[in-house]
């Protein structure tokens, strides 16, 4: 897939999947105590890579940096092959509910409600749920078009994280050169620039700038999003 983690980050992600699977709260700063004989010096949590997940929880693509046969990978293809046929039976289905999902793989509720956490993060499969990183979703919102499709047009895990993982190589990470260098052209009037945090493969974020440009439209003023390293 091209992207590869460095030893640390596998550890680091190795032990945020640990914590995660027992239900524990994953707190960053006594992770690097405790880790840091194997972390090395200079580690921040901060720099994982994204499409690994980030400082306090792990990805699809995480997970397959370090556990790549994780069972968390068979039962992510069987349920989201349930949803598809679901969404041909029923196409205005806008929920998944933990206990649905339970029973189409056979697996406990808790479980369940952290794989349904763990799907959204193999593609554009929801748009967020009911619950948290620690317990998994009671309730995965699947209500958007984006969401529709991709469970649609789902093949197999390694396709899959194939395309997660172009996701990301396709995106601009890069420092915005703000204030860098003098102005080039003229300031440019009834429009707003916006200076955040973005990632096209980090579905709450571009919900969010989408929200900021929509609001923006309502006085008339247009909206340019900026970049900012994650």
């Amino acid at each position: 897939m091209g992207l590869n983690a460095t030893e640390a980050e596998k550890v680091w992600l190795a032990e945020i999947h640990r914590l995660w699977l027992a239900g524990e709260t994953v707190n960053t700063r006594e992770m690097m105590v405790r880790l840091r004989d194997d972390l090395g010096p200079g580690f921040l949590p901060r720099k994982v890579n994204l499409a690994f997940g980030g400082p306090d929880h792990i990805s699809a693509l995480g997970l397959h940096q370090i556990e790549p046969r994780s069972p968390l990978f068979a039962d992510a293809d069987k349920l989201i092959r349930a949803v598809k046929e679901l969404f041909r039976q029923s196409p205005n289905t806008t929920q998944l509910k933990a206990d649905w999902a339970a029973s189409q793989i056979g697996r406990d509720l808790s479980y369940t409600a952290r794989l349904l956490q763990f799907i959204g993060t193999l593609g554009n499969f929801s748009s967020g749920g009911t619950g948290s990183l620690g317990t998994g979703f009671a309730i995965m919102d699947i209500s958007r078009d984006e969401n529709v499709a991709e469970f649609l047009d789902y093949q197999d895990i390694e396709s899959q994280l194939e395309r997660e993982a172009n996701r990301y190589r396709g995106a601009d990470f890069g420092t915005p050169r703000v204030l860098a260098e003098p102005p080039t052209s003229a300031p440019m009037l009834n429009t707003a620039f916006v200076l955040m945090q973005i990632n096209p493969a980090n579905k709450e974020l571009v919900d969010v700038l989408n929200g900021i440009k929509d609001a923006c439209a309502l006085f008339e003023l247009g909206a340019k999003g900026g970049r900012h390293p994650a």
